[in-house]
């Protein structure tokens, strides 16, 4: 009887004693008749999508139930896995998506559990034992508080988190706590009791400060995306954690980058999508651990150089921002799979990009170059002082100091050679901006910029085709 309107459940519904499974998800039911402990058979019972806050303590009577999803159950499994229907494509457009499902590692709440012994995700009622209670486990074995979409305050967060932690035998047992989908406005202080915790989900709340959760716990993964945490709602630094490898703070309302992120140099997977960061840091080189960086939806412009020293990133996501070039280095990441783009003002991509040996799959939907582009050659005329370096540079001439003016002669050090092969010409300041069509794939024309010294370095007709094993498998330009 799931997806309807029902309010309760009816007492007589325990005499159903031959009853194996029971599905009542997806409705209105707020309680459970205390009597369904009658229902000896029963072994799978699915309430999720309800508005339970408690179960009956007799529940625990059912000594054949071995699959129960209750307040998170399939939906909260979904969530973090993978964002479904209309949610899921909202938040990708809105550049919330955090890599594609092949790049993206993300905590599974087990909720739904299939493991003897039967463990609930619902707080029991206050007057059930503790001694029957048992901790939800995940298919890793790891122990889990789940209170996932009951719409719990932080005071009736505190009272469930009393009752639960009365046994110190049990809070040190629990690895993970799942918070999302409540209606927290802080965190509890009880929570540091459970002193063993690794995973922390406090997603879609509405919390507006984030205290420092690492002093008192060990962390390798914090989801706290759709909060309403800005620059302010951090402390000023947080406590030492080498554990830490994933961190969500999408969705917020940051309006910077979190330099207090820098601290997490063991950091493997960051998502800042959905904020309205305008500026990536040149610190971004310390977290040269990172596999997945999402940047979408946020405000920037630029990307800085640096990024191209995060060697071990797989996927980079910097969709729906305001970027119109990409730096020439980010042919360093050579373990880059993913690279998302589009609802970006890029016109040109550098050519270097087509050293990328491992990228399968590139995002450049609604993007100027893919619109509408025309091939243009913009030039500035050389200064002197450019025209003279550029003849000692072509002519090879040996210049000491004295010879030429000083500023001259560290002038000379900044010379860029033409990329034309058939020319040995250098420039400094002055460039041809030309663009080049290329062919990946023999399907897609990709317009890449190339930095010329002259006009007469542009070769009409000859294309520039990257060798068969540099083709990327996978273009998304529609």
């Amino acid at each position: 009887m799931g997806g309807n309107q029902l309010v309760e459940v009816p007492s007589t519904l325990g005499q159903l004693k031959q009853l194996q499974a029971l599905v009542l998800c997806d409705n209105l039911i707020e309680s459970l008749p205390s009597n369904i402990a009658n229902l000896h058979n029963l072994k799978s019972l699915q309430l999720h999508k309800n508005k339970l806050r408690t179960l009956p303590p007799e529940i625990i009577a059912l000594k054949n139930l071995t699959e129960v999803c209750g307040a998170g159950g399939e939906s909260a499994s979904v969530d973090s896995e993978q964002r479904h229907g209309s949610d899921r494509e909202r938040d990708r457009e809105a550049g919330r998506s955090e890599a594609s499902p092949q790049f993206k590692r993300s905590y599974h709440n087990q909720s739904c559990s299939s493991h003897a012994p039967i463990s609930y995700n619902l707080p029991l009622n206050v007057s059930a034992t503790m001694e029957n209670y048992s901790s939800d486990s995940d298919t890793n074995g790891n122990k889990v508080f789940d209170f996932a979409y009951l719409l719990l305050d932080s005071q009736q967060l505190e009272e469930n988190l009393n009752e639960l932690g009365k046994d110190c035998t049990k809070r040190e047992d629990i690895e993970s706590i799942i918070l999302h989908h409540n209606q927290l406005t802080t965190l509890p202080k009880n929570l540091a009791k459970f002193t063993n915790v690794q995973v922390l989900d406090i997603s879609n709340n509405g919390l507006t400060a984030l205290p420092d959760v690492f002093e008192y716990w060990h962390l390798t993964t914090l989801v706290a995306k759709n909060n309403r945490f800005s620059n302010e709602s951090l402390p000023k630094s947080f406590a030492e954690s080498a554990s830490l490898r994933e961190l969500n703070l999408s969705g917020n309302v940051f309006e910077q980058f979190p330099e207090q992120l820098f601290e997490f140099t063991n950091l493997k997977y960051l998502y800042l999508g959905g904020n309205k960061i305008k500026t990536i840091p040149k610190n971004i080189k310390k977290l040269n651990c990172l596999q997945i960086l999402s940047m979408g939806g946020n405000q920037l412009v630029e990307v800085p150089s640096t990024l191209g020293q995060l060697k071990q990133l797989q996927a980079l996501v910097l969709c729906d921002n305001l970027i119109e070039s990409l730096p020439s280095n980010i042919a360093n990441l050579h373990n880059l799979k993913s690279l998302q783009l589009h609802k970006n003002k890029l016109r040109t991509l550098p050519p270097e990009i087509i050293a990328l040996k491992n990228l399968t799959e590139l995002s450049l939907r609604d993007n100027p170059l893919v619109v509408r582009f025309v091939s243009n050659i913009k030039h500035n005329t050389a200064s002197l002082k450019e025209l003279s370096a550029r003849v000692i540079k072509l002519h090879q001439m040996r210049v000491e100091k004295g010879d030429i003016p000083a500023s001259l002669l560290n002038y000379l050090d900044s010379a860029h050679h033409c990329v034309n092969p058939y020319c040995k010409g250098v420039f400094f300041n002055s460039r041809v901006e030309h663009v080049k069509f290329v062919d990946f794939c023999g399907k897609y024309r990709l317009p890449l910029l190339q930095y010329l010294c002259s006009t007469k370095c542009v070769e009409d007709g000859e294309e520039l085709r990257p060798p068969r094993a540099y083709l990327m498998k996978k273009v998304l330009l529609g």
